[in-house]
């Protein structure tokens, strides 16, 4: 009895993996990541032109304004997120403190959650300027040389026990 549920068993395993391992060997190659990738691109961005112009190509459609769709607005770059944040923490810090005073209880926690967060991204800001700043002392950009003279002919490399 015993035996007979170890092999129901291995064979209820091998009847899951085996078609899985086998349909991954069989999606590795190359070519089958060629023709994902055109039945991709055939629907994100059809052959045909939906214009007057009848310009041989993909057609893709480009958001006017990204930013707007990652949710800070056009043109926010990334100092001006974390000033964001920082400010907000640096003000829910007092606020919570004030709610902790007047109501006690759960708003004692959110106001030693709230410095918590607040110190634990100073630290992030400053662990971030700390590489920074290492990167700036380690990485030096390398002199280019001068370009070759004009009137300067290389001759082509020989191989080797090839005569002139």
């Amino acid at each position: 009895m015993g035996v007979a549920v170890v092999v129901l068993l291995g064979g209820l395993w091998a009847s899951i993996l085996v078609p899985a391992a086998v349909r991954s060997r069989r999606e590795s190659s190359p070519i089958h990541s060629v023709d994902l990738f055109e039945r991709s691109m055939g629907m994100l961005a059809p052959r045909t032109p939906s214009g007057p112009a009848n310009v041989p190509g993909r057609y893709v459609m480009v958001l006017e304004r990204p930013s707007h769709v990652a949710g800070f607005g056009p043109h926010v770059t990334a100092i001006e997120r974390r000033k964001a944040i920082l400010v907000r923490l640096v003000a829910a810090v007092p606020f919570t403190g004030v709610l902790a005073l007047v109501a006690g209880g759960f708003f004692r926690t959110l106001f030693v959650m709230s410095i918590l967060a607040l110190g634990a991204y100073v630290g992030l800001l400053v662990q971030m300027q700390a590489r920074k700043a290492e990167a700036a002392r380690k990485l030096h950009r390398l002199p280019t040389r001068a370009p070759v003279a004009a009137h300067r002919v290389q001759r082509p490399r020989r191989a080797v026990g090839e005569r002139y």
